[in-house]
C-alpha cells in the first residue's frame, strides 16, 4: 500500500503543470470546483493526466514505445491506431469507434492535452445527464459517483469506494 501511494504522489507531481491546465480548463468552461475535483479524479484513475500514455499491457503486442506509438500514428506510419485495442490518452480510449473520433478530431497530434481535453469535453456533452450533474452539483460525492458509474460505466460494487480518493486528491 506504502508503495501504490509514493507512485501515485511522484505521478501527481510529474503531472503538477497538467493537473493546473486540467483545472483551468473545466473552470474555464464553467464547472464547479467538485464538478473538476470528479472529473480529474477520473482522468487521473485511468491515465494519472498523462496525455501520451498508451495501454502498457499492450506494449509488448504492439511493440512500441509511447513516443513511437505516438510518432507513427501522428505521421500515419503505424495503421493500426483505430483497431489495436490499446487504451490511448488521458481518458485511455480504447474504443475502436472512439479512437477514430479522437484521430480525426486531433490529426497529427493525438498527445496534445487541449486536443483530448476538447474530445473529452464532447464526449460529456454527449451524456446530458452526467453533464448537468457535474456543471451543477457542489456535492463531490455525487459529481464523483456520477462520473465513475454512469459515464465511466464501472460498477459500484468493484470500485468500493475507492473512486472518492481520486476525487477528493483534486478538491
Amino acid at each position: 500500500m506504502r508503495y501504490i501511494l509514493i507512485l501515485s504522489l511522484i505521478s501527481l507531481s510529474l503531472n503538477a503543470n497538467n493537473n493546473q491546465k486540467i483545472k483551468d480548463f473545466f473552470l474555464d468552461n464553467d464547472f464547479p470546483n467538485e464538478g473538476v475535483a470528479a472529473i480529474m479524479g477520473y482522468l487521473y484513475y485511468q491515465s494519472g493526466l498523462n496525455p501520451e500514455i498508451y495501454d502498457q499491457a499492450k506494449h509488448k503486442k504492439i511493440g512500441l514505445t509511447n513516443e513511437e506509438y505516438i510518432r507513427k500514428t501522428n505521421d500515419g506510419s503505424y495503421k493500426n491506431f483505430i483497431n489495436d485495442k490499446a487504451g490511448f490518452g488521458i481518458a485511455l480510449w480504447v474504443h475502436y469507434s472512439k479512437k477514430r473520433e479522437l484521430l480525426n478530431m486531433c490529426r497529427g497530434k493525438i498527445s496534445d492535452l487541449y486536443c483530448q481535453l476538447n474530445f473529452f469535453m464532447k464526449e460529456l456533452i454527449e451524456y446530458p445527464d452526467v453533464y448537468e450533474i457535474l456543471k451543477n452539483t457542489y456535492d463531490l460525492s455525487t459529481a464523483c459517483d456520477t462520473i465513475f458509474i454512469e459515464f465511466g460505466q464501472y460498477e459500484i460494487n468493484k470500485l468500493l469506494n475507492q473512486h472518492r480518493i481520486y476525487c477528493k486528491k483534486f478538491l
